[in-house]
């Protein structure tokens, strides 16, 4: 039974750490909008459209690794 637990908690610290990844990252795509919308003279929807394809590939990409990492 201590061992399930120790996994129960590897596996929510692998979890958290996803999870800031996404948080953090997303972030910095927050702080490089003003140029975006500058330079690409982008829409207020537009730019709402690029921040959630962003967060959502990086949630799918965190999504696929992890499949891959537990079929091994």
């Amino acid at each position: 039974m201590a061992v399930l637990a120790r996994f129960r908690w590897i596996g929510l610290l692998f979890i958290s750490l996803a999870i800031s990844i996404v948080i953090i990252d997303g972030t910095i795509v927050n702080t490089i909008f003003p140029a975006l919308i500058e330079a690409l003279d982008l829409s207020s929807s537009e730019v709402q459209w690029v921040n959630e394809s962003y967060v959502l590939c990086l949630y799918g990409d965190l999504w696929l690794t992890a499949l891959a990492a537990e079929d091994s």
